[in-house]
């Protein structure tokens, strides 16, 4: 059984002051089980009962307990070639931020965000397929492809009183993939290799003002390939990620915000006593990230307005850490 608590208070100053208290216990009890049942193929059950009430009061006072069943189940089949396979389903229930309850300004934008002390968590039922297995020239392969149904998914919309926030939108289909590469470069430099992963995202949501787009937040492409040395009392790496994007939606403004691509270098050294010094530059090639607004009038799908674009660059840093018993 996992028993949490989780509290919030935050005053936010505009003409008056504001305050907004957020309180959530959490009870989740849990069985699971694993069977073997037949020749290579395995079978792992799990139920996850999630009791939790919430507490929030700023305006208003709101109080709501709700009740989720989550099962989980995980068949995994292992094939004389070495290709260990698992097929998916479970139930997922996302953890609330607790920062879409409490009203805020964005400093940079100046957009003002409403609380919402109704927010429900999303919801989705998940099914996916994993594939685990190593090449002949040693390279490890895993992949994961998913499918999920959401429910209650969050979205910026204008409310009643014309403020902005956060809220429950209705539902959305959610779907993507993952690849992780590990391959061995002893050929080149004993004891190194290569690690690379990739993600892909996508969604449909039905927008009641554009109509089909993806879902807030989501970063179609995500790359990061690291190369890795180890010796006996070192490690050298450097590891880049790709140019990436996420676009947010709001009732009257598509904003973009472009990651250029960064390069980190990185040491990690073995001291005597059990000591380690990890020693990082970060954007070594210097960061850059681009914000992209798109501002309508009235509301997204009419007359575009504006359009803003600025950039924001980040100069190398390096950073040092000493870990171990003193």
């Amino acid at each position: 059984m996992e028993i949490s608590q989780n509290t919030l208070n935050a005053d936010t100053f505009d003409t008056i002051k504001l305050n907004t208290t957020v309180k959530e216990l959490r009870v989740e009890p849990f069985v699971s089980a694993r069977f073997d049942i037949a020749t290579n193929w395995q079978l792992f059950s799990k139920l996850v009962v999630e009791q939790a009430k919430l507490e929030s009061e700023s305006n208003s006072f709101y109080e709501t307990t709700e009740r989720y069943w989550k099962p989980l189940l995980k068949l995994t089949h292992k094939a004389e070639n070495g290709v260990q396979s698992t097929y998916g389903l479970q139930r997922k229930v996302e953890q609330l931020n607790f920062d879409d309850f409490v009203a805020s300004q964005d400093s940079a934008f100046g957009r003002e965000q409403s609380g919402n002390a109704e927010l429900k968590p999303r919801q989705a039922w998940e099914v996916s397929y994993e594939a685990n297995f190593e090449t002949a020239f040693g390279i490890t392969v895993n992949t994961k492809l998913f499918w999920e149904w959401q429910r209650d998914v969050h979205e910026y919309v204008q409310f009643d009183d014309e403020n902005l926030g956060i809220a429950n939108a209705g539902n959305a289909d959610y779907y993507g993939g993952n690849l992780e590469l590990n391959v061995p470069m002893d050929w080149l430099i004993d004891e190194s290799q290569i690690n690379v992963l990739y993600e892909y995202r996508d969604a449909n949501f039905a927008d009641p003002l554009t109509g089909k787009r993806v879902t807030s937040d989501l970063m179609p492409h995500f790359t990061e390939i690291e190369y890795r040395k180890e010796g006996q009392w070192y490690a050298l790496g450097a590891a880049t990620v790709l140019s990436n994007h996420v676009d947010i939606f709001y009732p009257d403004e598509q904003y973009k915000e472009q990651h250029k691509t960064t390069l980190k270098l990185y040491g990690e050294f073995q001291l005597p006593k059990d000591m380690q010094l990890n020693i990082e530059v970060a954007d070594s090639t210097r960061g850059h990230t681009q914000f992209r607004r798109n501002v309508y009038s009235p509301y997204r799908g009419e007359a575009l307005e504006y359009r803003f674009v600025s950039n924001e660059y980040f100069e190398p840093s390096i950073s040092a850490s000493l870990s171990g018993q003193f």
